[in-house]
């Protein structure tokens, strides 16, 4: 059990650095990467909001989908290059000029991701990440790291991702707490520009007795002007 307690410490020590206390959104539930590719990064409550605006983006209060904004977050808009861009973030873009936001957050968890996948390589002793990366026609991209088959972990993903899209009104007030309007002042069935950011991991140990654990923070945007942090690790 030696092992077990000393790579929990590890995790939360590798999990902390690097991030500034944020707003959390806690959820009991964990996730896996088990017959996946990469883990995604966002948590469910936020899949289920993309799932929705794509849903939606098919017919909207009776208009057509050539009518409506694209919302290009499918897999199918992803375009694999060989190197990310050295930012993911449209040069200045956001409301009222909010790009240095935008672009700060994606500096952070960046570097994040490298200091992040050092440290489990470094656990780990045997396997290496391999780094995937795409970019998107309208703006945004990736970059998702896995390791496989180490000695101390059966799998892990650390990746990170920039999106640009939109979604109905209903969904965003589904991916928020109840009682906030953040479609305020938007004419009914407006679709609700977005930007979204965040980093997630998943690793799973090969050890039984020790837990998988998963995290994911975001900074999250629409065009107009409303920004807040979500997240949490379980």
């Amino acid at each position: 059990m030696k092992l077990s307690s000393t790579l929990l410490f590890a995790i939360s020590a590798v999990t902390a650095k690097g991030f500034a206390p944020i707003a959390t959104v806690p959820t009991s539930r964990t996730s896996s990467l088990k017959g996946t590719a990469s883990p995604t990064v966002e948590k469910e409550s936020f899949q289920r909001s993309l799932l929705a605006a794509q849903l939606a983006n098919k017919k909207t209060n009776g208009k057509k989908a050539e009518d409506a904004p694209p919302v290009n977050i499918g897999w199918d808009s992803h375009k694999p290059v060989d190197k990310a861009p050295d930012s993911l973030v449209r040069p200045g873009d956001g409301p009222d000029g909010n790009y240095p936001m935008r672009a700060r957050f994606e500096q952070m968890i960046r570097e994040a991701q490298i200091s992040i996948t050092d440290a489990i390589e470094k656990i780990d002793g045997k396997a290496k990440f391999q780094e995937d990366s795409w970019i998107r026609a309208n703006g945004g991209g990736g970059m998702s790291r896995v390791l496989k088959d180490g000695a101390v972990f059966e799998k892990a993903g650390v990746n990170l991702s920039v999106v640009y899209g939109s979604m109905p009104q209903e969904a965003l007030q589904a991916a928020t707490e109840r009682g906030v309007d953040r479609a305020k002042g938007m004419a009914p069935g407006e679709r609700v520009p977005f930007f979204a950011c965040g980093l997630s991991c998943v690793m799973h140990p090969r050890n039984p007795h020790c837990p998988t654990m998963h995290f994911n923070y975001r900074y999250f945007e629409t065009d107009g002007g409303v920004w807040w942090f979500g997240g949490g690790t379980d």
